[in-house]
Order: structure tokens, then C-alpha cells, then sequence
């Protein structure tokens, strides 16, 4: 069903959306095409709020699709400079009389929310390169981060000799690494040793949050910048990382844009790449990691497209949670330990989707009401077995309850039934005239006893209740 809905409506709303500019109007109705799908796709009620549908898909809402897919156009521009509308980047973006600016012009506004759009790479990142330049991709990845758990000396040796097998006396031998601090800063640093010493080191941090694979390629970016201002004449140069998804990008054939630019001037004709596995005490990964952990911040950072656009996502959805009404919603869910996205994975069908779904978001109806009293507490564990224990606790305390309520309604109406049965009996004894006085003091002290059974009955009941529902959680 989520397939589905991505298929025949994700797809008609995300197409050409990035080239049009939307009126209020014309968003309010996507928008409610995008709230009606979300709500036949999870068997949500009327009352359950959009946010909550939301979370469950990991969907944003139509208006801030509209402002990715103009961004994510822009920058598809950006990209290639032979697009016909690259030369419209550098022009003044003009307005329309009837709906204000031009998608280009939102598409700039929204991403200077976020960074300039002079601090954005212009064309592509990553370059393909040819066969002379393989010498420039050699990769060696021997180890694994299992070396984490190994005695230090002992990754420290292996290291040292794969280094002396790929490299000559004067090769600058250089440890990179990157770090990020969410919502602080992002650092790099680098550390370059010759014959056994180290010869330099440098480190610097932007006040963005970006990633750890992105810190790396700025410290190879800015020790290949060094190379070629201090020592052009080197010819072969060995680069040692913990960033394995930088490495299978080299592997693959592919050098950075500005890395390409900075080897060009300079007379490096090979590199060698080794993975470096990071806290697993090599001193030269240790340091470097110390670098960029420590550095100050001293300047700004170029961002790949996709950096801005993760990060542009994240503001604008950020903005949208806050401004939200119904904030203690998407809290019980969260402290529930539902996960964002939850309703894409799951494989239910049919009323136990309908069930499940209501049942996370907090609002359900009737029928389903109906049903989660029927199927009690095993019913909540089968469907709600990824929960943790917490949760599970709280959900066993709601089952209980409700299960007394309903236990006890119905005692009570086999109470109700028990006394109409007795006044008829009443009713039977004054019409037999011919039942002797013993008889009746018999009959009234079976009736004190059946009454003393059913109060303990109904402890037992209670009792009982209890006792099972905590076995099937």
C-alpha cells in the first residue's frame, strides 16, 4: 500500500513541481490530495492529526516538497554549465505580475536560508577519471574498524607496514580526519609525517553542521593545498583515512573537483590511499582526530548541493514541527519510541494495519476500539513487539485497565441478571404455600453462602485478571 501510494501520488505531485510556482490555493489543494492519500494508506480516522500521519510516513508537507524540488532544481543547474538555464544563474531573477517571484528566485531564497549561495560548489564534485590518472586511485583497505578491539601496538605495526611497502624515504605520508559537532561546528585536520617525523600539521572548523564524510574530503582538500605550496616537486604522496565511504568513491575511479585542482600544478603522478581504522590507536589517526575535535573555527566551508539540500530539509521541517498546533502529539509518540517512518516498514494489511496505525497515533474509533478490548494484551504485544520495555509497561498498565473496566461491566450485568432471577424465585416461594418454615431457613442459608462465594469469586476474578494479562506481556 505505501509502494502504492508513492507510485500514483508522491510521483504525480513531485513531477515538474521544482519549475512551478504555486499559488496559495493551488498548494492547499495538494495538500489536501497528499492528507486524504496519507489517511487511506494508514486507515487513520477523521481526528488524527496530519502531523502524526506525517511522522508515521516521514513525509514532509506539499509546501516544503514545492521549496526542495525548487532547490534541488537550482542546484541541478548549478551542476552542469552547459544547461540551457545555467546562464540565468548570473542575471537578475525577475518577478511575475500575478504570482510574484520566479521559481528561480523562491528556489534562491530558500536556500539562503540556509548558506550562501556563493558558499555552494559550483559544478560537479566528484570527476571521473581517465585511464592516466589511475595511478591516482590506488586503494588499500586490508583492515576493518574489528581492529577497534585489537591491542593497539599491533594495529599500529600493521600500519607502519603497509606504509613502508607503499612508499619511499621522502613520500609525505599524511592522516586526515573530520569531525562534527551538530549544531556547533564541523572540523578537519591533517597531520604529515617524513621520515618518521612529523613536518606539519594543520586543523580548522566552520560554524556548519555537515558530515564526517564531508570534514574528511575538506582535510585531504586542504593537505593537497599545502603540497602544492610547499612541496610542488613531490611526485608520490600516501593519504591515510577512516572514511571507507570516501575510499569506495576513489576505488571506484572518481577524485574531487578541488583535489584535481590542487595536484595539477604540482609533479604527483600517484597516490595511495589506506584505510586507517579510527580509534583503534594509531598515533597519526589519534592525532589527526585530535586536530579536528579541537580546532577553532576560522573561516567558512563550501557545501556540496546535497549538503544543502539535507540541510535546507532539515530547517524547513524543523520550522514546521515548531509552528505545528498539536505539539503533544508527535511527543506521545516519541516517548512511545515509535520511530519516524514507522509506516513505511511495516507489512500489515487489512484491519491490522488499520489497528496498528490508530493505535500509534493515539486517536481511534470505534471499531478499532472494539477490537483492541477484544484482543487485549495479546493483541498490543504481537503488534507492538519492536517496542522497548518502558513501553511495554505503560501499554500493560492502559490493557489492565481497560480489561477490569470491561470485566467488571460485564460482572455486573450477570449481577443484574442474578437478581432478577432471585425475585422471580421469591416470587415462586410466596405462591407454594405448601413448603414448610425449614425449608425456607435452608434455602435463605444457601443463598448467604452463595453470596459469600461470589465476593471471593470475585477477588479471584480480579486476581486472575491481573496474572494473565502480565503473562502475555
Amino acid at each position: 500500500m505505501t509502494r502504492m501510494f508513492q507510485l500514483l501520488i508522491l510521483s504525480v505531485l513531485d513531477y515538474g513541481l521544482g519549475c512551478l510556482t504555486l499559488s496559495e490555493a493551488n498548494l492547499l489543494k495538494l495538500e489536501r490530495l497528499q492528507n486524504e492519500a496519507m489517511r487511506a494508506v494508514l486507515g487513520c480516522t477523521r481526528d488524527t492529526h496530519i502531523i502524526c500521519m506525517r511522522f508515521l510516513l516521514d513525509l514532509s508537507s506539499v509546501r516544503i516538497r514545492h521549496k526542495l524540488a525548487q532547490a534541488k532544481t537550482y542546484l541541478r543547474v548549478m551542476e552542469n554549465p552547459h544547461h540551457p538555464l545555467y546562464p540565468s544563474l548570473l542575471t537578475q531573477k525577475g518577478t511575475r505580475i500575478k504570482r510574484g517571484k520566479s521559481w528561480m528566485a523562491e528556489a534562491e531564497d530558500s536556500i539562503k536560508l540556509v548558506c550562501p549561495i556563493e558558499d555552494i560548489i559550483d559544478g560537479r564534485e566528484w570527476i571521473k577519471t581517465g585511464p592516466e590518472q589511475t595511478a591516482l586511485t590506488k586503494v588499500i583497505i586490508t583492515m576493518g574498524r574489528d581492529r577497534r578491539e585489537c591491542a593497539a601496538a599491533v594495529t599500529e605495526q600493521d600500519i607502519r607496514q603497509l606504509i613502508h611497502d607503499n612508499s619511499k624515504r621522502h613520500d609525505p605520508i599524511i592522516y586526515t580526519d573530520g569531525s562534527v559537532k551538530r549544531g556547533i561546528q564541523s572540523g578537519w585536520g591533517f597531520v604529515c609525517y617524513s621520515e618518521n617525523r612529523v613536518i606539519h600539521e594543520e586543523s580548522g572548523a566552520a560554524a556548519t553542521t555537515t558530515s564526517s564524510m564531508k570534514m574528511e574530503i575538506e582535510a585531504i582538500t586542504k593537505a593537497l593545498e599545502w603540497i602544492k605550496l610547499t612541496r610542488p616537486t613531490t611526485t608520490h604522496a600516501v593519504f591515510l583515512t577512516d572514511s571507507q565511504s570516501a575510499l569506495k568513491k576513489i576505488e571506484c575511479g572518481f577524485m574531487r573537483m578541488e583535489w584535481m585542482t590542487a595536484i595539477r600544478p604540482t609533479a604527483i603522478s600517484s597516490i595511495t590511499w589506506i584505510f586507517c581504522p579510527g580509534h583503534a590507536g594509531v598515533k597519526g589517526n589519534e592525532r589527526a582526530d585530535k586536530l579536528a575535535g579541537n580546532a577553532t573555527v576560522n573561516g567558512t566551508l563550501r557545501l556540496d548541493k546535497q549538503e544543502v539540500l539535507n540541510a535546507l530539509s532539515e530547517h524547513l521541517r524543523n520550522a514546521e514541527d515548531t509552528a505545528a498546533e498539536d505539539q503533544q502529539a508527535i511527543k506521545r509518540m516519541i516517548e512511545l519510541g515509535v520511530r519516524k517512518g514507522e509506516g513505511r516498514g511495516r507489512q500489515l494489511v487489512g484491519k491490522d494495519r488499520r489497528v496498528h496505525n490508530q493505535v500509534l497515533t493515539g486517536t481511534v474509533n470505534l471499531d478499532t476500539l472494539r477490537c483492541v478490548l477484544q484482543r487485549g494484551a495479546e493483541h498490543q504485544a504481537l503488534l507492538l513487539n519492536y517496542q522497548d520495555h518502558s513501553r511495554q509497561r505503560a501499554l500493560q498498565a492502559d490493557c489492565t485497565e481497560g480489561y477490569i473496566r470491561q470485566y467488571r461491566h460485564d460482572d455486573d450485568d450477570d449481577d443484574d441478571d442474578d437478581d432478577d432471577d432471585d425475585d422471580d424465585d421469591d416470587d415462586d416461594d410466596d405462591d407454594d404455600d405448601d413448603d414448610d418454615d425449614d425449608d425456607d431457613d435452608d434455602d435463605d442459608d444457601d443463598d448467604d453462602d452463595d453470596d459469600d462465594d461470589d465476593d471471593d469469586d470475585d477477588g479471584q476474578r480480579d486476581s486472575h485478571i491481573f496474572k494473565s494479562l502480565k503473562r502475555q506481556m
